[in-house]
């Protein structure tokens, strides 16, 4: 999150910013499994939401009403609940272009509609170790969310 609040103080600055796809450019590896994933997101999804848990809990409220709005279009056997089943599948396409684009298996992308529980679980489990430990461990350097709160921008 750090260099996303950089660009916002940039910004705020009067500058201008822009952003592009990279990946020719730049590589970092951030680990190969779910798992890995999910670890690695611990320190920043919470942040994304200025650790303000009332948005953490109220966006996997509605990301759980979404979910169960899908699971119960199967049950339905409605023309409207079939198509809120099958919605994530529109997923597919955005993600096999920009796959292709950035040099991986345009296959990946099947993978793209159940992602959706992932990133809930990995903002769960940001919130909670971060309130579980009170803070954030970065690069061998333990922030207490009192120091991470005080400093935000906003």
């Amino acid at each position: 999150m750090d260099d996303v609040k950089l660009g916002l103080l940039v910004r705020r600055a009067g500058k201008r910013t822009r952003a592009f796809l990279g990946s020719a450019d730049v590589e970092c590896h951030w680990g190969v499994t779910v798992r890995d994933m999910v670890r690695i997101m611990e320190k920043n999804y919470f942040a994304a939401l200025d650790y303000r848990l009332w948005l953490a809990l109220g966006g996997s409220l509605f990301t759980l009403v979404i979910i169960g709005i899908q699971v119960a279009g199967l049950f339905s056997r409605t023309a409207p609940g079939v198509l809120a089943a099958l919605s994530p599948l529109s997923l597919i396409l955005p993600a096999a272009i920009l796959a292709k684009r950035i040099g991986w298996k345009w296959t990946s992308a099947m993978l793209a509609p159940f992602m959706l529980p992932v990133f809930l679980y990995a903002l769960l489990n940001s919130v909670y170790a971060t309130l579980r430990h009170g803070g954030i461990r970065w690069r061998d350097t333990f922030y207490p969310l009192a120091i991470l709160r005080s400093g935000n921008v906003q």
